[in-house]
């Protein structure tokens, strides 16, 4: 069976996606690593979404409160999903979201300062 050229191209964009979450998987570690922030991030294969967040490195979990996220980025990685015509424009504009968050993930190593709650209070 034959990939069609159409299906090659979702291929190489879902592809594209998948090396930008495995930066930011990668930058988030280092992040939690060096304590500069909490970071988390899920992929969920079933509905192929990808979620990564930063919260203060002095976070208190089990507050009672809600979380200040510093920075989150919520993308799917399905082209087929609600927009069937238009895959390339999908992908840029997931492919921005996912490298807007992977720059701002690599200036918070660049600054290498902890950030902490009183610091991002709104």
């Amino acid at each position: 069976m034959e990939t069609t050229p159409e299906k090659a191209n979702v291929q190489q964009m879902a592809a594209g996606l998948h090396e930008k979450a495995c930066e930011i998987l990668r930058l988030s570690a280092l992040i939690s690593e060096l304590g500069l922030a909490h970071t988390f991030v899920d992929m969920s294969g079933h509905v192929r979404r990808f979620t990564a967040r930063a919260l203060p490195a002095d976070t208190q979990y089990n507050s009672g409160n809600g979380y200040s996220y510093l920075n989150k980025v919520d993308v799917s990685l399905e082209f087929e999903d609600l927009y069937p015509d238009n895959p390339p424009k999908i992908y840029h504009r997931r492919l921005a979201k996912l490298s807007e968050y992977a720059d701002w993930l690599k200036q918070v190593l660049a600054e290498g300062k902890v950030l902490k709650t009183e610091e991002h209070a709104a």
